[in-house]
């Protein structure tokens, strides 16, 4: 008995010290996402969607990857990513970079809007501008850099407390005619709550995770 109980102690702990307890759970406020495209008479219109993963690592989150469906029969849609921006744990605002298949940018210019015609999708990963870095050979913009700066890990400090941040889109919505200044400014903020994801729920042996692979 005694060797038994010493036998599942010592797999208990090694279980205990696999599991990665930094890793995260990122939420979407949908309820207020929903509430702004009511007020801004934009439900029948505009729908925003983000593909976030079960659980993030917070230093392997470098970028979103988002949808926007124009569901209007008769406007289009520009997507002004220099004036979107995200704001982080801090307040801190950010500029927004369109991820782009080259990543020849030059940053002191500005982006060009995304175009979304009506009844269409547009697909797209973004990240913010202060994470990027010139490759000086290839003269490509990387990724060097997580989202968000994971040792504000440690103000979670209870599995209730959270982190905030959002990300602030701007749309201009256009009449689908010849008329010129028929376009609406709609600015529209995506807010997000980041938590400890539960070390049960980290398991790498987690029955429910191996169920789903």
């Amino acid at each position: 008995m005694t060797v038994y109980i010493i036998c599942v102690t010592y797999v208990l702990y090694r279980v205990f010290k696999s599991v990665d307890r930094n890793q995260v759970i990122v939420h979407l406020d949908r309820e207020s996402l929903n509430g702004q495209l009511e007020t801004q008479n934009l439900r029948d219109r505009v729908d925003i969607q983000f593909k976030l993963e079960k659980r993030y690592q917070l230093d392997r989150l470098r970028e979103l990857s988002i949808q926007i469906d124009n569901k209007s029969a008769e406007h289009s849609i520009d997507v002004d990513w220099d004036r979107s921006s995200l704001t982080d744990f801090d307040g801190r605002s950010r500029r927004v970079i369109r991820l782009t298949p080259s990543m020849i940018l030059d940053l002191s210019q500005r982006q060009v809007y995304s175009f979304i015609g009506s009844g269409k999708i547009l697909k797209e990963k973004i990240t913010v501008e202060d994470v990027l870095q010139r490759d000086l050979q290839t003269d490509v913009l990387k990724i060097s850099a997580p989202l968000f700066d994971p040792s504000k890990l440690k103000k979670l400090s209870s599995p209730e407390s959270t982190l905030r941040f959002s990300l602030t889109l701007v749309l201009h919505l256009l009449r689908s005619t010849s008329e010129t200044g028929n376009s609406v400014t709609h600015i529209l903020s995506c807010d997000f709550t980041v938590k400890k994801a539960p070390w049960t729920d980290v398991m790498r042996w987690n029955p429910r995770e191996t169920t789903k692979k």
